[in-house]
């Protein structure tokens, strides 16, 4: 159990980041599969892992104000 709510919210924003990597994998194996058939999704895919690289900078910046 953490001691603070700092304590807490340090935990449950680094999970976050870990689950904002887990996604990113995830879409970079549908990107990689879908690259060679289908160029145009693997685009947008690859703009959806750019933005969850920003969302998870962005976590990682909240978190350090903490």
């Amino acid at each position: 159990m953490p001691r603070s709510t700092r304590e807490w919210a340090l935990r449950k924003l680094s999970a976050s980041q870990k689950n904002i990597d887990w996604s990113i994998q995830h879409v970079m194996e549908v990107t990689e599969k879908y690259h060679k058939d289908h160029p145009d999704i693997a685009v947008n895919l690859l703009t959806l892992l750019e933005l969850l690289d920003s969302v998870k900078e962005g976590i990682g910046k909240v978190r350090s104000t903490i």
